[in-house]
C-alpha cells in the first residue's frame, strides 16, 4: 500500500484494515475453510458453491457500496 500511495492521499490502507477484521477470522483464519468439508459432506457440493458465491457477491457489493467503485 505504501508502494502505491507514498504520501498517503488516499483512503485505501484504512479500507484494507476493515477488511482485514473480518476476512482473515473467517476466510484466512481457516472458520470456512475448516466448516467446508463438513458442509460439502451434508449439503453437497453445488449448494456450499452457491452459499460461497452468495457470500462473494454480498461482500463484494457492500464494498463497492461502502468504499466506492475505483
Amino acid at each position: 500500500m505504501r508502494i502505491a500511495d507514498l504520501e498517503n492521499k488516499s483512503s485505501a490502507v484504512e479500507g484494507f484494515g476493515y477488511k482485514q477484521l473480518l476476512f482473515e477470522p473467517i476466510v484466512g483464519g481457516g472458520v470456512f475453510t475448516a466448516a467446508s468439508v463438513p458442509l460439502i459432506f451434508y449439503l453437497g457440493p453445488v449448494p456450499v458453491l452457491i452459499l460461497a458465491a452468495i457470500l462473494t457477491l454480498f461482500w463484494g457489493v457492500m464494498g463497492v457500496f461502502y468504499f466506492g467503485w475505483k
